[in-house]
């Protein structure tokens, strides 16, 4: 799988409170429309972040071994994201590349 981050997104360290929060509550229903809105390329980035970080995602690099649907895969990748403090890092990693895409695309034209 091609990735488009080649680099480890660096941590801003462990969120407890979302630990604490998985199963119910305000917490989780935040985690669950994340996780509604994470694309299948993102949730994949998020995956190879975490790749050799924990277990879940060690298995194939760029999937979770957690959940039987993708959106409970995707659910559990955005809390392990957040959880580690690289969810929002990625999403600005993304962007930035995205971004510097369209000015590339811009200087052509």
């Amino acid at each position: 799988m091609k990735f488009r981050l080649n680099y480890q997104v660096e941590s801003t360290g462990f969120d407890y409170s979302t630990n604490s929060t998985y199963d119910g509550g305000r917490v989780d229903s935040m985690i669950q429309m994340l996780a509604s809105e994470l694309s299948d390329q993102d949730y994949h980035e998020l995956c190879h972040q975490l790749h050799g970080s924990k277990s879940q995602f060690d298995e194939i690099d760029g999937e979770c071994s957690v959940g039987s649907s993708l959106q409970e895969k995707k659910r559990y990748t955005v809390y392990s994201a957040l959880y580690r403090g690289i969810y929002w890092g990625t999403m600005k990693a993304l962007d930035d590349l995205d971004l510097e895409k369209m000015e590339v695309e811009e200087d052509q034209d």
